[in-house]
């Protein structure tokens, strides 16, 4: 029953780990679609293309540690030659495993002490058969969730490197071996930079080894504060315990020494780098932790190298912005004034507003109202030659409005203030094409159809709305009362007469048909005052302000791209 219990607590806790880590995966894999997608917003952003790059290169990387993400962990154990990383090996794991000795270089493959072979065929796979020696030891508890490995060294034959390299793209944590003699070897702390900066940076662990060889005052004093300083300055490991380790004293299998070799101190923190690795290192919970942790290393240097592209180019880009913004300004300032000096008129919005009242109008008003709207259209067709051939084209008078004037203005303006806008963009990591005219006209031409189209929408709902009210009953009544009154009159008189016998002569028929013609003239007349008085006033404060609202792109061409990089810096800033 009790072995039942543990089993279930066990499952359970695997269970766990593995919903951590598909929700780690999973959050770092949306991490990189929304890094991509706002990158993706800037085309012609030249360093973005660059970061899609690094964004492809993560998402590889992941991948791969998604692939072995059941695998054990890898810790390897890294450094120059002769700084004596077989001999820490050996000693680790109790046995000779790695050959030591004075023949440099001596490590020429890579040696992993692992609990089975199936533990090391990611290395295998990845490095190759010919070049991988596994040993293993089944009874080793202290290997149930981690293998060692011993890599070529940093300084030398470049086909070792070229190993190291394959070896150290699948390793968690980096044993990184110091020379007491020479903690500062400039090459292994270059070679080994870009890979420790991979890495958390609790992934890293100083040894600094053979401190048997060094003075203890001066190993106290001068060579470990040394080592402290190099491992912080060249690998940023700010406050990094670095252990003090004599490997050789504890090894197996090693060499005697020799007697002018002989170990100077007891000074000697091997123990606690061993309970590090096989006590602290070696539990199921810190292979999820180790690999999350990487994860969240790589979106890291990503979001800090996007940042610091940022950054070298955020000045440049904030003055082109604010270019943009006083173009859009000015081009919005030569809108309002092209709507105050070009008011609605002219024959085609009579025309318009009469093809409107035509339908709406009855009696005898309405026929003049048809009629006239037909004199109307066919005198603004007349009017423009140019649209005899082209009578799709829409009316410039009707639609166009502050357009036709504003659309050349607009483009004046940009020619002249383009050039320092593509400059500031250039040195902001714009492409160059971004000089061209082609980087603004079309956003010209397109913003002058924006317009055109909201001109013409705004004068045709209050054309509308005008010929609306102009075609109200009470002022059809009013208007269309005197003739048809005189006309009624006129008949009733005429049919009383004729029923007395009583027959009028021609001078009455012609006079009273002048009085009709004269009174249907007359309210035509003060109908056609009307229509003028309302184009005048309410129809100009109708359209003018309706022009007058928020404008698509304010900040002129370049306008989402400029987005996303502000988007790209608040999501990078926000990782951070």
């Amino acid at each position: 029953m009790r072995a039942s219990a543990v089993d279930a607590g066990a499952d359970a806790g695997r269970d766990a780990l593995t919903m951590r880590g598909a929700a780690a995966l999973a959050y770092a894999e949306a991490a990189l679609d929304a890094l991509e997608g706002t990158l993706a917003g800037a085309p012609d952003w030249r360093p973005g293309r660059a970061l899609r790059a690094e964004v492809a290169c993560c998402r590889e990387r992941l991948g791969e540690l998604t692939e072995a993400w059941g695998s054990k962990l890898v810790v390897a154990i890294v450094g120059p030659s002769g700084a004596g990383k077989s001999t820490l090996l050996n000693a680790l794991a109790g046995r000779e495993l790695s050959p030591t000795g004075r023949t440099r270089p001596t490590t020429r493959e890579v040696v992993v002490y692992a609990a089975a072979e199936a533990d090391a065929a990611g290395l295998v796979a990845q490095c190759g058969a010919e070049r991988v020696r596994v040993a293993t030891d089944g009874r080793a508890a202290a290997l149930e969730y981690l293998i060692l490995v011993d890599t070529p060294d940093t300084n030398t034959l470049p086909e070792n490197q070229a190993l190291l390299r394959c070896a150290l793209e699948r390793a968690d944590l980096l044993l990184a071996v110091l020379p007491a003699h020479n903690p500062r070897m400039h090459d292994n702390i270059t070679f080994l930079r870009p890979y420790v900066q991979q890495l958390p940076a609790d992934a890293v662990v100083p040894v600094l080894n053979m401190v048997d060889r060094v003075p203890e005052a001066e190993l106290a004093n001068s060579v470990a504060p040394d080592a402290r300083r190099a491992v912080a300055q060249e690998w940023g490991l700010d406050g990094a315990r670095v252990y003090l380790v004599a490997a050789r004293a504890v090894a197996p299998g090693g060499e005697p020494y020799p007697a002018d070799e002989r170990p100077l101190h007891g000074v000697n923190e091997f123990a606690a780098l061993r309970d590090f690795v096989f006590a602290a290192l070696n539990r199921a919970e810190q292979v999820v932790d180790r690999r999350l942790a990487r994860v969240e290393r790589l979106l890291d240097l990503l979001h800090e190298h996007g940042r610091a592209t940022l950054a070298a180019r955020r000045q440049a880009l904030a003055a082109a912005a604010e270019r943009l913004r006083d173009l859009g300004q000015q081009g919005e300032d030569l809108l309002a004034e092209a709507a105050a000096v070009r008011q609605p008129g002219g024959v085609d919005v009579h025309a318009a507003l009469y093809g409107l009242l035509a339908g709406r109008w009855w009696g005898p008003v309405g026929w003049l109202v048809a009629a006239w709207a037909l004199v109307l259209r066919v005198a603004a067709f007349l009017g423009r030659p140019s649209r005899w051939f082209r009578p799709a084209e829409p009316s410039p008078g009707a639609t166009e409005g502050p357009a036709a004037t504003w659309a050349p203005a607009l483009e004046g303006l940009y020619a002249r203030g383009w050039p320092p806008v593509a400059d500031l963009l250039v040195r902001g990591g714009f492409d160059p094409t971004v000089r061209q005219a082609d980087a603004w006209g079309q956003w010209v031409r397109e913003r002058a159809r924006v317009e055109v189209e909201r001109w013409s929408e705004a004068l045709t709902a209050h054309l509308d709305a005008l010929a609306q009210r102009l075609s109200a009953w009470p002022l059809q009544v009013v208007l269309n009362a005197p003739s048809l009154g005189l006309i009624g009159w006129i008949a009733y008189d005429v049919l009383a007469r004729f029923w007395q016998g009583r027959y009028l002569p021609a001078d009455y028929f012609r006079h009273a048909g002048i009085a009709v013609l004269l009174t249907w003239a007359l309210s035509f007349l003060v109908f056609q005052v009307i229509v003028a008085v309302a184009l005048r006033a309410p129809l100009r404060r109708g359209v003018v302000p309706a022009l007058a609202g928020p404008a698509p792109a304010a900040l002129g061409p370049l306008e989402d791209q400029l987005q996303a990089l502000a988007a790209l810096e608040q999501t990078t800033g926000e990782a951070g």
